[in-house]
C-alpha cells in the first residue's frame, strides 16, 4: 500500500486474506478501496486450524471482529477462574474443535496451552451472542492501568490516525511505585508535539490515554511482522533511567 504504484485496483488480485493479527480499521479501508474490495478476517492457530473468519465487508466498523467461529469450533470466554462468561463480555478466549492437535513432547510450556481439554490461544475478547468472536488483543500484552485494562493495538490505531505519526507501537511499562504506565513508541511523518498528540488520544480514548511517548527510528518486529514489545519496554527503561523519553 505505500508502494505509489498502488493507487488503483490489481485487476489479477481477486482475495486477500488477513490473519495473524489485527489489521488496523484505516489500512482496511485503503486496501478494499485501492487494491481488492474482498477481503477475508481469519482467526485460528496452528493447535486448532481455522476457528473463525468473515468477509470485511460484513462486519466494517466493528474494529476488534475477528471472524464468526466455524460449525466444528466451539469458542467461550472466561475469566481468571476459569469461569464462562455471558456473551459479550470480555476475558480469556479457549477454543475447542475437533480438528485440535496435541503436542507429543510433554513440556511444562506447552502443557499450560491445554490444561482442562481447551485450547487457550493467549487471546483476550468476547464472543458476541451469533458467534461473532471479538479480539482485542493478547493476554500477555495487554496493559492493566489502575484497573483499566488496556489493548495496546487499540491505543495504536488512535495513534496512527494522527497525521504526524506514521508507525505506532504500545507497550506496559512498571514504574518506581510498582504501577503499570502505558508507553507509545511512534515513527513520526513529521515533526510533532507530544502534547498535541496525548491531547488528540484524550479525546478518544480518556483514560487510555498515553502516559509517555517515545520517538524511535523504526518499530522493532520480528521475522514475520509482529512487534516486539519486550525490546520496547527494554530501551524504554533504559531511557527513563537516563532520563531521555525521546530516543
Amino acid at each position: 500500500m505505500r508502494r505509489p504504484a498502488a493507487t488503483s485496483r490489481v485487476p489479477s488480485l481477486r482475495m486477500i486474506n488477513v490473519s495473524g493479527s489485527r489489521i488496523p480499521s484505516g489500512l482496511l479501508m485503503r486496501t478494499r478501496a485501492q487494491l481488492c474490495n474482498n477481503v477475508i478476517i481469519s482467526y485460528g492457530s496452528t493447535e486448532c486450524g481455522l476457528v473463525a473468519t468473515v468477509p470485511a465487508a460484513a462486519v466494517e466498523g466493528i474494529e476488534t471482529a475477528a471472524g464468526y467461529a466455524m460449525p466444528w469450533a466451539r469458542v467461550e470466554v472466561v475469566d481468571e477462574n476459569g469461569t464462562v462468561l455471558a456473551p459479550g463480555e470480555a476475558g480469556r478466549l479457549r477454543v475447542w474443535s475437533d480438528e485440535m492437535a496435541e503436542y507429543v513432547a510433554d513440556r511444562p510450556d506447552d502443557r499450560n496451552l491445554a490444561p482442562d481439554g481447551w485450547f487457550y490461544p493467549g487471546d483476550v475478547g468476547s464472543v458476541r451472542a451469533d458467534g461473532l468472536v471479538m479480539i482485542t488483543g493478547r493476554s500477555a500484552e495487554v496493559i492493566n492501568r489502575g484497573g483499566s485494562i488496556v489493548a495496546p493495538e487499540l491505543v495504536e490505531e488512535v495513534l496512527v490516525a494522527k497525521a504526524e505519526i506514521a508507525q505506532a507501537a504500545v507497550f506496559g511499562v512498571t514504574n518506581d511505585k510498582g504501577f503499570e504506565e502505558i508507553w507509545a513508541a511512534v515513527v513520526p511523518r513529521q515533526p510533532y508535539r507530544d502534547e498535541e498528540v496525548l491531547q488528540f488520544c484524550r479525546q478518544r480514548l480518556v483514560e487510555k490515554t498515553p502516559d509517555v511517548l517515545i520517538t524511535v527510528d523504526a518499530i522493532p518486529r520480528t521475522d514475520n511482522g509482529k512487534v516486539m514489545r519486550n525490546r520496547l519496554r527494554e530501551i524504554a527503561v533504559q531511557r527513563r533511567k537516563a532520563n531521555m523519553p525521546r530516543i
